[in-house]
């Protein structure tokens, strides 16, 4: 009852603001997705095991650039309309990285999906193994030997 008599609606006492913090975090939380696998393993591990990822994914990006060298110098032989085409696209996504267009943050996975699909399985599968040649004989000149499939190699 109020000074006149009348009865006033129940008033909820006021929150502390401690108890308004934890309520917020706990409704960001909720929001939020949980972190992968990947991301916990990542905050897991040490510098020494983020310096060997950043050592492979630089060493998988580079076999990733002769790939390309190789497959364009391909198709420049096979299929010049094919060649320019996959020219055009690397460029494309070199471009759209640069300007940090979603989709294109790795520029090495959005080129491999968009030549993958233009050129075909046939293609793909072909400067695969024409790298494949080219690294063997590479490791091989590097040891002194003579290259497998060479004339005199096994």
């Amino acid at each position: 009852l109020d000074m006149s008599g009348q009865a006033q609606p129940e008033q909820e006492p006021q929150q502390l603001p401690q108890q308004q913090q934890q309520q917020t975090q706990q409704q960001q939380q909720q929001q939020q997705p949980p972190p992968s696998s990947s991301q916990m393993q990542q905050q897991q591990r040490g510098p020494q095991d983020q310096a060997a990822i950043e050592r492979e994914l630089r060493r998988q990006k580079e076999k990733f650039l002769m790939f390309t060298r190789v497959l364009i110098k391909y198709l420049e032989q096979k299929d010049p309309r094919l060649h320019q085409q996959a020219k055009m696209i690397i460029k494309d996504c070199a471009d759209r990285n640069k300007r940090k267009e979603r989709g294109y943050e790795s520029v090495t996975a959005a080129m491999k999906e968009r030549l993958k699909e233009l050129v075909g399985e046939q293609y793909w599968k072909r400067a695969e193994a024409y790298l494949k040649h080219f690294l063997d004989q590479k490791k091989a000149a590097a040891a002194g030997g003579v290259a497998p499939g060479a004339p005199g190699g096994p």
